[in-house]
């Protein structure tokens, strides 16, 4: 590792990885917000069109449905890592507490930095570029954490940086190929 990835790397690490969860379900709820119920409310008060109202509030009800499950599936958390533990906040969307670790951990409820590294998708209509997952792994009873996402035209990325953090916390680093 170079000098320059070295300092890209400072405890206090603060982090955020609900973000990308965050937007998702923001947009999702805006869409509601914005197009559905005024939509159904047109439709009630000035087109008196039943069908209309029906189709947008089933409409709504899927949007609903995947936000739900893509809140539950993109789960991310943001915190704080130090030398001597993690505190974990709950990520919230317009009040709303999204599905994630919180909390306060030790760092000695971990085991190790693993990053997990995927060359991407090799399917044009779908391209994505190789990326890396960042994770504090946690021992019987403590989550694993993601901590970072990165792709590799990030000026540090995932084995850099994953071992990089693994040195400042004194824990193994576990490199780990994930494949499509």
């Amino acid at each position: 590792m170079d000098h320059e990835s070295s300092r890209l790397i400072t405890l206090p690490y603060e982090f955020d990885t609900a973000r990308i969860t965050r937007m998702i379900v923001t947009g999702m709820i805006a869409f509601d917000l914005v197009v559905v119920i005024p939509g159904i409310a047109y439709s009630l008060l000035v087109t008196h069109d039943t069908a209309a109202v029906v189709l947008l509030f089933i409409i709504g009800c899927m949007t609903a449905f995947f936000g739900f499950i893509i809140a539950n599936y993109l789960k991310g958390s943001s915190g704080t890592i130090t030398a001597r533990d993690v505190v974990l906040s709950p990520a919230r969307v317009f009040g709303l507490k999204i599905p994630g670790p919180t909390g306060h951990f030790p760092i000695d409820r971990f085991r190790a930095v693993r990053v997990e590294t995927s060359p991407g998708r090799s399917d044009p209509d779908a391209p994505t570029g190789p990326y890396d997952r960042i994770y504090l792994a946690g021992k019987d009873g403590t989550p694993d954490i993601l901590i970072a996402r990165t792709d590799r035209h990030d000026p540090i990325y995932g084995v850099a940086a994953g071992e990089e953090l693994a040195r400042l916390l004194n824990l193994p680093c576990e490199p780990k190929p994930v494949a499509y």
